[in-house]
């Protein structure tokens, strides 16, 4: 039975992508006008003051963004986005495949966080050498 779950979820999972018409470039073009977001005057005045900081979560993935724009791969950015879906779907069906339904939050988060977690080491670290030269 557990393989008619994992099986419908992948098949339910393909279907939206392919309904959605989702692709890498897509999905980092999203995920980059949020990030973009037009900050209006009373925004920016309040950040200025102190009493509005940026989410964590923002500044993190724009951090990320930087550091690739900086080394000339931007669009790895995309593909990480694509590929932190994935392996958000592979979380599941694994929590799915051990019979521990409880256990799907924590390793979508966990597996979605590895593309950036990547991205972020390699980013800053190049970004460090291209500075020191």
């Amino acid at each position: 039975m557990t393989v008619v779950y994992i099986i419908s979820f992948l098949l339910i999972a393909f279907g939206i992508v392919r309904i959605l018409g989702l692709t890498p470039e897509s999905i980092g073009a999203d995920v980059s006008a949020i990030l973009d977001r037009k900050k209006s005057l009373r925004d920016n005045a309040m950040r200025a003051r102190g009493k509005k900081r940026t989410n964590k979560l923002v500044l993190w993935l724009d951090k990320i963004r930087r550091a690739l724009s900086d080394t000339g791969k931007e669009k790895s950015f995309g593909v990480a986005c694509a590929v932190a879906l994935l392996l958000m779907i592979l979380g599941c069906v694994g929590a799915i495949v051990i019979g521990n339904p409880f256990l799907a939050p924590v390793l979508a988060i966990a597996l979605a966080m590895i593309p950036f977690l990547y991205l972020l080491r390699s980013g800053m670290f190049a970004t460090t050498i291209s500075a020191m030269i």
